[in-house]
């Protein structure tokens, strides 16, 4: 036992004889069964290098910041990645904020969450987050004289919160917080020569406050405390001294010993009690020692192993607990295997999961979440792998050894606490396949085996291994007619079922070495449905249960020995999903389970005779189910054509699996599932096999951060004063409406499992889930104020506590503004106001005029026609009594012809004249001429007229044309109809204005010619006035006018 795990046991044995006896047979029985299985723990590397587009392939340093991003140091550039996206910085000799260099040696985040970067050069540059830029430094020299500037090698941070650098010179810079610079560190004379020149390679920080630096000259330690340097080197005559002077890594592990990796003599291990070293150095066939002695890195993680990267024979991880070494190295049948080159250096991230970088190989990752499901795989030119990669049967037996058919490869057989298979069948023979599509072991320990047909025969072939000849006998007597066999299973009778791909079912009873045969029969409705028998099962009753490939479901009662068949029946959605039925399942609370080729998952109900279904659409990752396995905690694993599934029976939900979480491939093939002894699962497929412990898939605990990572407007992204995951506002301009984001979940177990939902709150009623897609657009967003935001899960559903948030403001067009809507406003008013003046200015002017020509008509028009009045007069009154009839009656009709003149002069004069516009000079003057008429002949009259009427009041031409219209019907009532009486009235409803007159003279035929011109002018002006006229008359019945006209 190695010195490293006797320190831990004897601890151990101080605690364990306190604990009883079963404890210790316990602690023993696990151990055991680890170093059993210690072969199935291979480990899968995830690889990430230039194709997922990282700069560079070689990388030297590996950081995770304080928001959760990952950092890469490589020869051509600095990488942030962020799950789905690499961000490079490049020295821009136009930018002073700029990175230094293009080369990157070395990382470090510090415990304020800054990350400080070390060039292949030797500069020094801080990453300004805040701004994505970088600070420069210079290392102080102090009054030391320098020819050139020290060159950085190294960069660490004590527990004392110290950032200390180390040159290549050897000297040590400390970084001083307030002055924001780097001092040298200064030593007396003798510890100056002790480190001048001695070429440092690394540098650590333990946790007792001591920084240790690697150098090409050995390991130095210096006490920054005390202060004094102590220096360790390789002593050829002493195997208890330091194992070789060119130090490349150091790490301290959980325990507090020094793990120190040298260039040139494999792994020392500093016991600080001691000060002493074990070292671990190749040991010429001896598998389990360190694979090599030239090591680059070392590293402990949360787990206690310890990682050693070397430059020849790849990774190295030491187990403390068995004080051995496991090496993994490239291999290229191994996809899964680790990447090429040399291995530069670790990191493990927040979740727990192992960053490798290494040379021209990229980076590694390793997830123990994703370390599960182990994989036996057929390799290349390897003879104890298996023969094949198409799996076709599985079989553990009752000594734990697994028996493995294939397609064309014959059997293979791993013995229990093995690594390496065993191979037979492996030639097909004239009457024997190599492909082996059924491996069973019966209770007696039988293993039985079915092929497909051989050479020379049409019929597959059903075999015995003889486990102490260790070979195979062919029972020919119970093999089918045609086709291969498809499934064994054994009954609770001991009675051996064998279903065959196209001859139906054998049933053989081993006591009376009985066979029966059940095919499908037309002519027989209680025979088997169909002759492609893919499955058998028992339930809890004794009743078995046959799955056929297109005839459906078949139930045998060995009490009548009769089958009920259940098929597919289109129209009622409660029948089987789908005729082909390939796996079959009971569960712990007795219910059938079935797998079918394109229908899902079916539950049998056996109160009701029915199925309930279950696809894709109720989380199944395919329809296509063709293997089920339960486990002990109710669920069933469903091996599909698009990976695994665990399926709970409880509560229906689904975990789906796929390659990206470790399987063999995503398809499985039909038959190929058993169920170890142990409870290990296995699911055979198209690249070997997938084996597993149910109860040791867990789910992604890590909660992961949240973040923006790009911003687009017109998908081109957009620069920002700062990064956009710490941006909180961004403003956009109305032509910017349309835009988009990209987001990243920080967990990166399985970046293209994780999920998000995200809402633009102002657009969005209701979070908005994208799945898997990391991105959100938004097109013809009208200006206004809106909040962005997104959550993000991990593979496994664990969502993010806090939201990114961003807050979007659509700035409008300046004709939106309110600026501009008010001075929009005010100029409208301006114009209004000016038409309006305008208006009243003309109005005014109208009036004016009008008055004018209302002066000027009375003053001299009518002047002039009361003096041919008067003149007239006077010469009548001259002539005296020699005027003749004929003068007599041209004196007449002059005096007429002039009262007429002056009557409608007077009209006009009246309509013209401005004062006369409102309805209180017009209305009173409507009904003094109706009643001083109507009381001139006798009328008895009623006059219904208002002493005004609110609203518009009428223009000056529509006034006239009532006016003459309202004279008109008056008059012609009083001096033609011959009434003796007449009503008036006038009404309005604010819209329309109502004139009714109405008598009780002998009325007329209007349809009857005259020569009166009364109806015509009154119609005429009633048109001219916009107005409609209604005239109702009858003969002896009087007459009446209605007038309506719109205000």
């Amino acid at each position: 036992m190695h010195w490293y795990l006797e320190n831990i046991i004897s601890s151990f044995l101080v605690i364990a004889s306190l604990i009883k006896r079963v404890s210790s047979l316990i602690f023993i029985s696990l151990v055991l069964s680890y170093y059993i299985h210690a072969q199935d723990n291979q480990i899968r590397f995830k690889h990430i290098s230039l194709e997922q587009g990282l700069s560079q392939s070689t990388v030297f340093s590996i950081v995770q910041d304080s928001v959760g991003f990952m950092w890469f140091a490589t020869r051509d550039g600095l990488n942030k990645y962020d799950g789905y996206n690499f961000t490079v910085y490049r020295p821009d000799p136009l930018d002073s904020n700029s990175i230094s260099d293009t080369g990157i040696r070395r990382l470090l985040v510090d415990s304020r969450g800054y990350l400080w970067i070390i060039t292949l050069t030797g500069k020094v540059d801080r990453f300004d987050q805040k701004h994505d830029t970088f600070d420069h430094y210079n290392l102080i020299t102090g009054n030391l004289p320098k020819t050139q500037p020290p060159i950085a090698r190294c960069i660490v941070q004590d527990f004392s919160d110290n950032i200390w650098i180390g040159t290549v010179e050897g000297t040590l810079y400390r970084f001083d917080w307030e002055s924001d610079l780097f001092i040298r560190q200064q030593f007396n004379a003798n510890e100056e020569n002790n480190i001048n020149n001695i070429h440092l390679q690394s540098m650590y920080a333990d946790k007792s406050s001591s920084i240790w630096m690697g150098t090409w000259e050995g390991l130095v330690r210096y006490d920054c405390t005390s202060g004094p340097l102590v220096r360790y080197q390789n002593i050829s005559s002493d195997p208890q001294s330091l194992g070789g002077n060119a130090i490349f890594g150091i790490t301290e592990d959980s325990g507090g010993n020094l793990w120190v990796a040298s260039a040139d003599g494999g792994v020392s291990v500093l016991d600080n009690k001691r000060d002493r070293f074990k070292v671990f150095r190749q040991i010429p066939d001896a598998p389990n020692s360190i694979s090599s002695n030239r090591v680059f890195c070392v590293f402990a993680d949360v787990r206690s192993n310890i990682w050693i990267g070397t430059a020849d024979a790849g990774l190295d991880m030491y187990d403390p607990y068995n004080g051995v070494f496991k090496n993994y190295t490239h291999d290229p049948a191994l996809q899964s295997s680790l990447s090429i080159g040399v291995v530069t250096c670790f990191f493990e991230d927040r979740s727990g999961a192992l960053w490798i970088g290494t040379t021209n190989g990229g980076i590694n990752r390793i997830d123990w979440k994703q370390q599960d499901f182990f994989n036996i795989t057929h390799i290349a030119n390897d003879p104890a792998s298996l023969n094949r990669s198409t799996i076709l049967a599985l079989c553990e037996d009752r000594t734990g050894a697994l028996w493995v058919g294939t397609a064309g490869g014959g059997l293979s057989r791993r013995l229990f606490g093995q690594n390496k298979f065993e191979h037979y069948l492996q030639l097909p023979h004239e009457f024997i396949s190599n492909t082996i599509t059924a491996v069973y072991e019966d209770r007696q320990g039988t293993i039985w085996i079915g092929t497909d047909p051989g050479v020379g025969t049409s019929a597959g072939t059903v075999m015995m291994f003889d486990r102490k000849l260790n070979t195979f006998k062919p029972r020919t007597d119970i093999s089918p007619g045609v086709a291969g066999i498809g499934v064994f299973y054994e009954d609770n009778r001991g009675e051996l079922w064998i279903g065959t791909n196209f001859d139906g079912v054998r049933r053989l009873d081993p006591q009376r070495k009985e066979v029966i045969t059940y095919k499908y029969d037309k002519h027989n409705s209680n025979s088997i449905s169909g002759n492609r028998v893919m499955t058998i099962c028992e339930d809890n009753k004794g009743i078995l249960w046959f799955g056929t490939y297109g005839s459906g479901l078949n139930r045998y009662d060995p009490a009548t020995d009769r089958f009920t068949c259940y098929r597919n029946d289109p129209l009622d959605p409660n029948s089987l999903s789908n005729n082909a039925v390939w796996c079959i399942v009971a569960d712990s609370n007795g219910y059938l389970w079935m797998g079918t080729w394109g229908g899902g998952l079916n539950k049998f109900l056996p109160e009701e005779e029915s199925f309930q279904r279950f696809t894709i659409n109720d989380g199944l990752p395919s329809n296509v189910v063709v293997g089920i396995l339960a486990d002990n905690a109710g669920n069933l694993w469903l091996s599909t054509n698009n990976g695994l599934c665990k399926f709970n029976t409880s509560t229906y939900a689904c975990k789906n699996y796929d390659r990206s979480d470790g399987l063999q491939s995503d398809e499985f093939i039909q038959g190929a599932y058993c169920t170890g002894k142990d409870g290990r699962l296995y699911f055979g497929g198209t690249n070997g096999i997938t084996a597993f412990y149910p109860d040791s898939i867990k789910n992604n605990p890590n909660v992961p951060p949240i973040v923006l990572t790009k911003f687009s407007v017109f998908d081109k992204q957009l620069s920002l004063s700062q990064p956009i995951n710490l941006t909180r506002e961004i403003t956009l301009s109305y032509q910017q409406n349309f835009f988009s984001f990209e987001f990243a979940a920080l967990d990166y177990t399985a970046p293209e499992k994780n999920q998000y939902t995200h809402k633009l709150e102002g657009i969005d009623e209701d979070w908005v889930y994208r799945g898997n897609r990391n991105f959100a657009s938004y097109t013809d967003i009208a200006p206004g104020k809106y909040v962005f935001r997104v959550k993000g899960s991990n593979n496994d559903g664990v969502w993010s506590k806090k939201d990114a948030v961003v807050s979007i403001i659509i700035t409008p067009p300046f004709w939106l503004t309110w600026w501009f809507k008010a001075i929009v406003v005010l100029l409208i008013l301006n114009v209004l106001y000016a038409i309006h003046r305008y208006r009243v200015n003309k109005l005014l002017a109208v009036e004016r005029t009008r008055v004018r020509i209302a002066k000027d008509l009375h003053d001299e028009v009518s002047a002039t026609i009361t003096g041919i009045s008067y003149f007239s007069d006077a010469i009548s009154k001259e002539v005296g009594s020699n005027k003749t009839p004929m003068l007599q009656k041209l004196f007449s009709l002059v005096k007429e012809s002039v009262d007429q003149v002056q009557e409608s002069m007077s009209d006009i004069i009246w309509s013209i004249n401005p004062e006369n516009d409102r309805w209180e000079t017009i209305l009173p003057k409507f009904r003094r001429y109706a009643s001083d008429l109507c009381e001139s002949k006798n009328i008895k009259y009623e006059i219904s007229i208002p002493a005004s009427i609110p609203g518009k009041d009428l223009s000056m031409e529509k006034r006239h044309n009532f006016w003459l219209i309202f004279k008109e019907m008056v008059t012609n009532a009083v001096k033609h109809s011959g009434c003796s009486e007449m009503i008036i009235a006038i009404t309005s409803d604010n819209k329309q204005l109502i004139l009714n007159i109405k008598d009780n003279g002998k009325g007329f035929d209007p349809e009857k010619p005259t020569d009166r011109n009364g109806v015509k002018n009154i119609k005429s002006r009633s048109a001219a006035t916009g107005g409609k006229v209604e005239l109702n008359t009858i003969p002896g019945k009087g007459t009446e006018w209605k007038l309506v006209i719109q205000l």
